[in-house]
Parts: structure tokens; sequence; C-alpha cells
């Protein structure tokens, strides 16, 4: 049987982590659901204060987080978020890159690793920014949407929501769907939804994912309902169609630009994404 040792780094990083059996938790608490017995969550720190939080999870077949792990993870992350913010600081913040690794016992975990950082020094073109900054400025809301559609400081459907807002903005008259308008520009899109596996009409699936998003509810009442946060599937679910929705955005934004300035992607990552180019 294996043990999971799943880590949560507490801001601000520090340059060096060191954790073994022998670590003594600042505080340490056991939980336990109907799948799993006998988790240990515990918030170990420094002189500084938390640095970083432990989920310990015994008795896993193989070294491999089983999927029904998941939803218990995101609740225990979101809860010790919540906590932290009541008891440490309002805007205490986790690093958005959990660590985990796995022991056939206890006695024998140690993780040790430094981190790095290495600061990036981007160059500045000041006559493509002056060109940028008047070519979108009758189109200022849908710039700010779209990039706080790229911003991972933003929750996931938040980013979301801003790039549908794009959306709304462009195709809606006085509240009103343009309907025709809205099937002959997401037709264009639809066969990038099958490749994806999605097989609805691109803008009803997107208005869908909305609907999720804008209630933040799992619609089945057995299902955990979050405020602030997904539940893990439709985590998953928005995660997957945001590269989509971004294209979309950019398409959006490009018409609206009218040459005067354009929206580029140069990679499949979002987070790559670089707008705009004047």
């Amino acid at each position: 049987m294996f043990t999971c040792f799943y880590y949560w780094l507490i801001q601000p990083l520090r340059a060096a982590y060191d954790d073994t059996a022998s670590s003594v938790p600042l505080m340490s608490t056991t939980l336990s659901t109907s799948d799993f017995a006998e988790i240990t969550l515990g918030i170990f720190g420094d002189g500084i204060g938390p640095s970083y939080a432990r989920l310990v999870v015994p008795n896993l077949v193989s070294e491999t987080i089983p999927p029904e792990l998941l939803p218990l993870l995101q609740a225990v992350r979101e809860h010790l978020l919540s906590t932290l913010r009541l008891t440490l600081h309002p805007e205490a913040a986790l690093w958005e890159r959990p660590l985990w690794t796995f022991w056939t016992g206890p006695a024998a975990n140690r993780l040790a690793f430094t981190l790095t950082q290495h600061f990036a020094n981007p160059s500045f073109d000041a006559e493509r920014a002056r060109r940028v900054f008047d070519s979108t400025f009758d189109m200022r809301d849908e710039v700010r949407l779209f990039v706080d559609g790229g911003d991972t400081h933003i929750p996931l459907q938040y980013r979301y929501l801003s790039l549908y807002k794009i959306i709304e903005l462009h195709f809606k008259t006085r509240g009103q769907w343009r309907q025709q308008e809205v099937e002959e520009f997401f037709s264009s899109f639809a066969e990038r939804f099958r490749e994806r596996g999605i097989h609805a009409k691109p803008f009803t699936y997107l208005t869908g994912v909305r609907d999720r998003c804008a209630h933040v509810k799992t619609g089945r009442t057995h299902e955990r309902i979050g405020v602030t946060h997904l539940s893990q599937k439709d985590l998953a679910r928005v995660n997957d169609v945001m590269p989509l929705a971004g294209d979309i955005a950019i398409a959006i934004l490009n018409m609206r630009g009218k040459g005067k300035a354009t929206v580029e992607r140069r990679s499949e990552s979002w987070l790559q994404w670089q707008y705009p180019k004047g």
C-alpha cells in the first residue's frame, strides 16, 4: 500500500523546503470520509510564518491519485485557503501548483527542493504601445475583459465569464441575441468543438458553461455547491473549453478592430497568448 503526501505551498514562497517524517506541524487535524479514513492535514512553518500545508492520504493501492480523491483535494484546498484568510491574513494565497509524492511507509517520507525565481526582462516597444492604445481605446471594455480572461490570478470561472461577456457585447442588442448572426459566426467553430468531443452547438455549449460559472452550482442536490469555486467536474469542463472561448474572443476582437489592431495567439497555451499586435 502507498501513502500520498500532497502539498500546498503558502505564499510568500521560500527558497528551500525540506519536509521529513520528523517535521513538526504548527497545527494538524484528521479528516475521514466514506472513501478515505485517517487523512491528516498539517500546516508547517518557519520564522516567517506558515510555509506549506501537507495532506497525508494512506492506504492507496498504487502510486496514482484515484479519481474519487480529487473532490476531497479540492474541498481541502478551498477550506484551507478560507481558514488562512480568516486566521493569517485576508489576502493569504497558495501557490497555484500543488506537489505530491508517494511512499510505501510514512516513516520514510522526505520531500526537499529549492525554488529559483527567474525574472523576465520583456522589451517595450513604445511606438507599438502607442498604436495599440490609440486604436483600441473605443473597444477598451472588450480589451479589459480579454486581458482578465488570461489573468491566472483571477478564478477560472470569472476568467471564462470575462470571455463570454465579449460574446454578449458583440451579439446582443438591447438585451436580445441577434440569433442569425450568432449561428453564422459560431458555425465556423463547430468542427473544433467536435475535435474536443463536444457535439452540442458551440454557442449552446458555451452558454451552458456560462450558466455553471455564473451560478456556481452543480445542478444536483447531492453534489457540493460552491460560492466562488467550481466543482472538480465543472472546473475540468471550463478549463477544457477555455482555449476555444479565447479563440472566439480573439475573432470577435479582430472584427471589432476592423484592421486597426489584431490579436494573435502564439501557441496552444492560454498563458502564452499575446494581445495585441499593433
